[in-house]
């Protein structure tokens, strides 16, 4: 692998704790083409980064571990944290609270997504899904737990895409988890099916477009326990760089 250009470009710095968690967005939509920087740190400092500087901050009650951005069928933007002690918070653009929530005692979230998905009458709805110290997937719209299934292991990374169907009119992103057990499992129609047995501790999956004129559908980037990144299409290994 090509060695990586090292020269630091720039420093921005949150006047808070170590950062635990980092996620691109164009928040504030200044440029169009530019995106905004939020950070969650270890002291509970929520910041985001517009235009090089700090924009806002906020301080939420313990170590953040998990940030997502969502935008619902409205196209309203909201910013939700997690933190240690299983407290989620969404935040508008301006710092204003939207909602708050709190998981059950001593469950702390591991990890977030966004995702557009059908709800129980067929119709598009914006969800996040939250993966904890427990085995469960639960699925909120707008604060609100509308549904959730038990994985069998904690699920510390949560993606979504078209991984073994192709992109239609009628058809919805897939969801794909990477667990504590070395499984990455599929998701579709809140059932959930075995798909890869990576074989080691899933700690990472990243999907992007590989989109050839024999497949329009989506590879994952997996990263874990182990040494290197693995690379599968559908269910096959196709790539395991060290």
């Amino acid at each position: 692998m090509d060695k990586v250009d090292q020269e630091v470009e720039e420093v921005l710095e949150t006047k808070g704790g170590a950062v635990q968690c980092i996620t691109l967005f164009n928040v504030m939509k200044f440029s169009p083409r530019d995106e905004d920087l939020i950070v969650g740190d270890i002291e509970g400092n929520l910041v985001l980064f517009s235009d090089h500087q700090i924009f806002w901050r906020c301080q939420l009650q313990h170590s953040i571990t998990a940030l997502a951005v969502d935008i619902d069928v409205s196209r309203n933007l909201e910013i939700i944290a997690a933190d240690l002690s299983g407290v989620i918070t969404s935040l508008k653009s301006n710092n204003e609270v939207l909602w708050r929530i709190r998981l059950d005692k001593y469950n702390s979230v591991r990890c977030m997504h966004t995702v557009k998905l059908k709800d129980k009458f067929g119709v598009p709805n914006s969800f996040f899904l939250i993966g904890d110290s427990t085995t469960n997937l639960s699925f909120y719209n707008q604060g609100s737990l509308i549904k959730q299934i038990n994985i069998g292991s904690p699920v510390n990374t949560i993606c979504s895409g078209f991984f073994t169907i192709e992109p239609g009119h009628n058809n919805v992103e897939q969801i794909l988890v990477g667990c504590d057990d070395g499984m990455i499992y599929i998701i579709e129609d809140y059932t959930v099916k075995k798909h890869i047995n990576v074989g080691h501790v899933v700690t990472l999956l990243t999907p992007f477009s590989s989109f050839t004129n024999s497949t329009r559908k989506h590879s994952v980037l997996c990263c874990g326990q182990f040494t290197g990144i693995k690379v599968y299409q559908e269910s096959s290994l196709v790539l395991h760089q060290d």
